[in-house]
């Protein structure tokens, strides 16, 4: 059956080969070199290759030389290697991983001065403009982050003057136990069809010895239609630790909830909607709950990456641990009607749903199974 959609037959994307009945695509595809917007909600699109390398690719596939039925003379020149679906990209040499848009191509500039984004993700093109959310990190140098703040001021501060650019909001804030500070401004700036009105959000979070700024731009009329891909490389963005797992949870509202994002199927799903509003608007307003997310944090991301990997792959296993955890979600869910606002209270529902969760998963277990012997 035809799975259509509306996105656009760009430069780089992967879509459904098929005869002249709509429903017969199978296994076949086809990568398109060129735009080829006449192909748009006649084919369905599945995917796009996202690296500048595999573009470079692709351009000398497209080059090679070819004969009856566009068939490449020589078919070693053109025969696929390896082919890798991509949901979370990596990078372990700069030890950071997020989820991307889909269709959207990811880059790395060359790093020519330290506020070149390390990374460059950039969005197919409308009304002219690429919209695009870049990953810059750069060194601290001993520097605290409100020293960083002040000279991103100072950098800003001529274009202020002469009227280029104005500052909608900014704050400092905490995410995660780390200092953090979100700004968003518009502007008139040059770009690829000349001046325009253009808006950014920066977020920039300050760990031990860098500065990792997310930011998002695009043109004022289209930014809103936009923002939820920003949201979903900021919700998935981790920082990796040494050997190259997941250590630190960065985005505005605190951590992504891989596990339960895996068995429910979407970061929107009511489950994970619960566990981040808990989390965001009852224990990291608290202290003890942000020192018990700090902890949690550091044993959590050093298991749930594999188990939600291997949900992806494993129906059968997101099944199992969907029964697991619905107990534990739905004792949870409690604190959604509870005032949580002192360390007391905190720690008091806390130990409570600890006790609680203990009795469901090895208490009820062991008496049932002592019962069950008992009358055998």
């Amino acid at each position: 059956q035809a799975e259509f959609n509306t996105i656009k037959h760009n430069r780089g994307i992967v879509s459904m080969a098929r005869s002249a009945d709509p429903n017969s695509a199978s296994s076949q595809f086809f990568i398109v070199h060129k735009d080829s917007y006449n192909l748009d909600e006649q084919y369905t699109v599945f995917g796009r290759i996202l690296t500048q390398e595999s573009f470079d690719t692709l351009d000398k596939i497209a080059s090679l030389s070819t004969g009856a039925k566009d068939i490449p003379l020589d078919i070693e020149q053109a025969k696929i290697l390896k082919a890798e679906v991509v949901e979370r990209y990596t990078d372990e040499k700069l030890g950071i991983s997020f989820i991307p848009p889909s269709g959207w191509i990811i880059q790395q500039p060359e790093k020519t001065d330290p506020q070149v984004p390390d990374i460059v993700i950039t969005g197919p093109m409308i009304d002219g403009f690429n919209p695009r959310i870049s990953v810059t990190i750069v060194s601290t140098d001993g520097k605290s982050l409100e020293q960083s703040i002040v000279e991103t001021r100072e950098s800003y501060q001529q274009v202020i003057d002469v009227g280029s650019l104005e500052i909608i909001s900014e704050e400092k804030t905490i995410i995660d136990g780390k200092e953090a500070h979100i700004l968003q401004a518009v502007g008139k700036f040059e770009s690829e069809i000349g001046f325009a009105n253009l808006k950014f959000n920066d977020i920039r979070l300050a760990s031990t010895d860098k500065f990792y700024t997310l930011s998002y731009i695009n043109r004022v009329n289209n930014f809103e239609d936009h923002m939820e891909y920003f949201e979903t490389v900021k919700n998935s963005f981790v920082i990796l630790s040494a050997g190259g797992e997941i250590s630190d949870k960065v985005n505005q509202e605190g951590g992504g909830c891989l596990i339960a994002t895996a068995t429910f199927g979407s970061e929107l799903a009511p489950q994970v909607q619960q566990l981040r509003e808990l989390r965001d608007n009852s224990l990291l307003q608290t202290e003890s709950g942000s020192a018990f997310m700090e902890s949690f944090n550091q044993f959590y991301y050093s298991f749930s990456p594999t188990i939600a990997d291997y949900e992806r792959q494993n129906p059968v296993f997101k099944e199992i641990v969907k029964l697991g955890i619905t107990p534990l979600l739905t004792s949870l869910s409690i604190l959604n009607y509870v005032d949580m606002d002192s360390e007391f209270k905190v720690l008091g529902y806390g130990i409570s749903l600890i006790l609680l969760n203990v009795g469901m998963y090895f208490v009820l277990p062991v008496i049932v199974v002592h019962r069950v012997r008992k009358f055998v």
